[in-house]
């Protein structure tokens, strides 16, 4: 154990009492702005971000991330709105085979519009982990 830095228990984050200094062009400076602000980071977070996350990749991009996430919402509450009809037809007797045959086709339909934004989510989510 080093007795001037001294290990930190786990999940613990030590405080950050170190001061890093970069000199950039304007442009690259606009650049670093621009890309923690599109990830709704701070510039100092969006660095050590990509200095010690050993990767290549940018942070997944926020803005694509909530819209993937209004796109499953919207076809979770659409194959849910369709459960909830199927089970009150059958309970009530009401259901039809070709009602039952109709509904199942929309379920399937949604399970498959479900798949493209949860590939893109999935897409995204790799950029978290770290190269090898």
């Amino acid at each position: 154990m080093d007795p001037i830095a001294p290990e930190t228990p786990p999940g613990h984050r030590p405080a950050k009492t170190r001061t890093f200094k970069m000199r950039l062009s304007p442009d690259d400076a606009a650049k670093l702005k621009s890309w923690a602000h599109e990830n709704e980071l701070s510039q100092a977070d969006f660095a050590r971000f990509m200095i010690f996350a050993r990767t290549s990749y940018a942070p997944p991009n926020s803005s694509k991330l909530e819209a993937v996430a209004r796109q499953l919402v919207s076809i979770a509450t659409n194959l849910n709105q369709c459960q909830k009809t199927i089970n009150i037809a059958r309970a009530s007797g009401t259901l039809t085979a070709a009602q039952f045959e109709a509904m199942h086709k929309a379920v399937r339909d949604g399970l498959t519009a479900w798949s493209e934004p949860l590939d893109e989510l999935r897409s995204e989510l790799k950029k978290l982990r770290p190269a090898d």
